[in-house]
């Protein structure tokens, strides 16, 4: 009876429409992945800030297709020496070139052994994915950075000289203070996730390769993320102008 009334209930309602437990209701915006990329956009915020000794090199920000950031990249304690955290992805548009309309998605890092500077047990990690074969790891689950595909330590220092990309994705670990360091990944595994991601586009069953180079859509709870992106590149672009 509850059933037939339930069912009714909708069919009447339809009109104005009836919603279910897995759909937002209008309006509402996901916090938890709202909170990820506001402290992802601020932990390149914090990058912008640093000295140049500090900082990410120019040349490959420039040259990165891809940046992925998981701000908080916590020690597990039931696994030694081992760490996880969610991030962000977005791809430059292929086109454009601009991170504007770069539909991002989340993923999860899972390492079985990291080794932090600094003596902390948190830390940012950011990603940059320098080449195509970078790229079509995004796509694919269970990923193992050093061995499905190569990974290494970023260089650091604005104005290095990197004649050619270190690897397919370059790492770097970043404090609570905002210092950058290059951090050794090998061995961890990226992984679409598709719960958060499905979030945020109201989807419960999002494609990665959909999601990163053929929406073009960038929903507002997480804006704050392409907007960070935007600036760092366009900083980056103003940058090398003036060292020409």
């Amino acid at each position: 009876m509850y059933i037939k009334s339930f069912t009714a209930a909708c069919a009447v309602l339809a009109l104005v429409g009836c919603t279910t437990m897995h759909n937002e209701p209008p309006g509402a915006q996901p916090l938890e992945e709202q909170t990820l990329a506001t402290q992802a956009a601020n932990v390149l915020q914090n990058e912008m800030q640093q000295s140049p000794d500090k900082r990410i090199p120019q040349a490959l920000i420039a040259s990165a297709r891809c940046i992925a950031v998981f701000p908080k990249f916590t020690k597990a304690a039931f696994i030694v020496g081992g760490a996880s955290g969610n991030g962000i992805v977005a791809c430059r548009d292929k086109n454009s070139q601009s991170w504007r309309n770069a539909s991002p998605a989340f993923y999860t890092l899972r390492a079985g052994s990291v080794g932090f500077q600094w003596g902390i047990q948190s830390s940012g990690v950011v990603l940059l994915f320098l080449t195509q074969q970078g790229v079509n790891a995004l796509t694919q689950n269970n990923v193992k950075l050093g061995a499905d595909i190569a990974v290494a330590a970023g260089p650091v220092g604005w104005n290095a000289s990197v004649n050619a990309a270190p690897a397919a994705v370059v790492s770097y670990q970043v404090s609570s203070t905002g210092l950058f360091a290059g951090i050794s990944l090998s061995g961890s595994v990226l992984n679409f996730d598709q719960t958060s991601t499905g979030d945020i586009y109201n989807n419960s069953h999002p494609d990665a390769q959909q999601v990163l180079f053929q929406m073009n859509k960038v929903p507002s709870s997480v804006d704050v993320y392409n907007q960070k992106l935007a600036q760092l590149s366009s900083a980056t672009q103003q940058q090398s102008m003036i060292s020409r």
